[in-house]
C-alpha cells in the first residue's frame, strides 16, 4: 500500500488512461462488469492524482 501512496505520476496517469480506455471499450461490448471495474481503477487513480498534487502544493 506504501508503494502504491508513494507512485510516479507517469505511471499514475498511465494507470489512468487505460482504465478509462478499458472501460469505453468494454462498455461499447455491452460488458458492464468490467467496463465497471476499469472505470473504478480510472476513478481511483483520478482521486491519487488529486490528493498528491494537493499534498505537494501545501508543502
Amino acid at each position: 500500500m506504501n508503494k502504491f501512496l508513494k507512485g510516479n505520476i507517469y505511471t499514475d496517469i498511465l494507470w489512468l488512461i487505460i482504465g478509462i480506455a478499458g472501460g469505453v471499450y468494454y462498455y461499447t461490448k455491452n460488458s458492464y462488469w468490467s467496463c465497471g471495474i476499469f472505470l473504478f481503477v480510472a476513478f481511483l487513480y483520478i482521486i491519487k492524482l488529486f490528493t498528491s498534487s494537493s499534498k505537494k502544493t501545501k508543502t
